[in-house]
């Protein structure tokens, strides 16, 4: 009878054990997960931004425009893989290289004189493009940070044991 005690007490420390790690790489894994979210969000204005500017398909893009909504396409679809991938770094540094990409195509028209941009930027989108750039910046350094924490909490020893039978792996980075 006394080693029964001892045997149910060993067996009640370790499932609440595992429980407690579970629960803290899951709520870890949440707010990386949310932070995605608002990295996507802010991603998403830039469409916002050019849809007032860039009408409709009545008029042929000049070719710095159609390709920064090439660009816009692209980080679009990015996305949307991204979510169904869930926190992939294959994902993530996808999604990264079509934000470059679109940076890239918007600087190339920004910069280019107006006869060959074909239509004017105006000064407010620039300031809208810039704070929206920011916003996407800030947001992704803070996931960054939220991710560098999960790989190091999915690391650690004691959780390291369990993480894979969890369903709890390591994360990539957007660089």
């Amino acid at each position: 009878m006394h080693v029964s005690i001892v045997m149910w007490l060993l067996l009640a420390i370790i499932f609440f054990w595992v429980y407690g790690v579970n629960s803290r790489l899951g709520r870890m894994r949440a707010r990386c997960l949310d932070a995605m979210g608002s990295l996507e969000k802010h991603m998403r204005q830039y469409a916002v931004l050019l849809q007032d500017h860039v009408k409709s398909n009545d008029d042929e893009l000049p070719p710095r425009w159609q390709r920064v909504m090439d660009m816009l396409g692209t980080l679009e679809a990015e996305l949307k893989d991204a979510r169904q991938l869930s926190l992939s770094g294959v994902s993530l540094g996808r999604v990264w290289r079509s934000f470059e990409g679109l940076q890239t195509a918007w600087t190339s028209l920004v910069r280019a004189p107006i006869d060959v941009a074909g239509w004017v930027v105006s000064d407010q989108l620039r300031e809208n493009w810039d704070a929206t750039t920011f916003k996407v910046l800030s947001a992704r350094s803070g996931l960054n940070g939220l991710l560098a924490k999960y790989n190091e909490a999915v690391s650690q020893i004691p959780a390291r044991w369990l993480s894979r039978l969890l369903g709890h792996a390591k994360v990539g980075q957007i660089e």
